[in-house]
């Protein structure tokens, strides 16, 4: 399949007489099919002399899971220093994955040599420039099932070693007997969870899990027992305080479980997104691969309430369905009245 070149939109021009100013561009080509390391390309233009230099700052759009909701931030994947050639110029960083990304190219006077300022002195009002890319193709629909199978199985195997944890913590001595082969275990499921790339789609998702296993490990030394029964970990280094999970709510073996079950329909949340992403990055209707993928997750948890309402979604639905999905609450469609019909039809 074809690389696509994905073209960005400059931010507006700022309002006293800019328009008349050159402007700079910028195109972005997605990572290669299969690459293990995966980079952007971009290409841009900026009618400047030779040997200016343009700053880069790259940002990844990614969704986290926050009281309850899906929410959005951007997060700085690094940057740095391009130099201006025959009105062009290039840059290709490594990135984690598919997404949208955000790039300021910068203007600044201090990375400038003497004779381009001044050549540019009293033409450059305007220093920075910003695009947004949706920076993936047709393949990441492929991805999307794979992926989201990844997260139910971490999901599963962090399910069962909370268990394997609880059953050990009925008695301090049982713990002590068992701590050493369960904690080599948490970091061997800690290290496959670092290692998928699942995150890299599915972040809300696969955080939850992260944070939680790493919870069960970096707790687990801080461990104690009132009147015999397991009572969390307690810090030794703040007057014994009590550890919370890192929600913030009480350690105990029920809310880590919690956290790891609310993972799966967040996945499934998540992959809904994705499929209004897609919608707005091909302007279309949904079809092609991406409609394979929603049919075949359609009775995932999570995304199952959304399926009917994402197949049949018109540019007009997507911001109100994006809505929804990062509430985890479908929109409530009434039933329209027929005006004509008695209200009892009972004879």
């Amino acid at each position: 399949m074809k690389t696509l070149i994905v073209a960005a939109a400059t931010v507006a021009f700022l309002a006293g007489g800019l328009q008349d100013e050159p402007q700079v561009t910028l195109l972005c080509k997605p990572p290669a099919r299969g690459a293990k390391f995966p980079r952007l390309r971009f290409d841009g233009t900026a009618p400047y002399p030779d040997k200016t230099v343009m700053r880069m700052h790259l940002f990844r759009q990614s969704e986290v899971w926050a009281g309850g909701r899906i929410e959005r931030i951007a997060t700085g994947t690094g940057g740095g220093l391009v130099e201006v050639s025959g009105k062009k110029f290039a840059y290709e960083p490594g990135v984690d994955g598919p997404g949208e990304y955000m790039v300021h190219v910068d203007f600044v006077e201090e990375n400038q040599r003497a004779s381009v300022l001044e050549s540019m002195k009293g033409k450059l009002q305007r220093k920075r420039w910003s695009f947004t890319f949706p920076a993936w193709n047709d393949e990441l629909a492929g991805q999307l099932s794979v992926k989201l199978q990844d997260v139910d199985a971490l999901a599963s195997e962090s399910l069962d070693l909370i268990r394997k944890y609880e059953k050990a913590c009925v008695s301090k001595q049982s713990w002590d007997a068992e701590s050493k082969a369960l904690t080599r275990e948490c970091m061997q499921l800690l290290a496959k969870i670092d290692r998928s790339d699942a995150k890299s789609v599915y972040s809300a998702a696969m955080s939850q899990i992260h944070y939680t296993v790493r919870s069960v490990h970096g707790t687990s030394p801080y461990f104690h027992w009132e009147k015999g029964q397991f009572a969390g970990g307690k810090s030794y280094h703040a007057e014994g305080e009590e550890i919370k999970t890192h929600r913030q709510e009480k350690y105990s073996f029920d809310n880590l479980r919690r956290y790891v079950e609310d993972a799966v329909p967040v996945a499934g949340r998540e992959l809904g997104l994705w499929v209004i992403k897609d919608l707005r990055r091909t302007a279309g209707t949904l079809k092609g691969e991406m409609a394979d993928v929603l049919k075949a997750q359609a009775q995932h948890a999570g995304l199952a309430p959304f399926v009917e309402f994402l197949q049949k979604a018109t540019p007009a639905d997507l911001d109100g369905l994006e809505k929804d999905l990062r509430a985890g609450v479908p929109e409530k469609k009434e039933e329209k009245k027929d005006e004509k019909k008695p209200a009892d039809s009972k004879k």
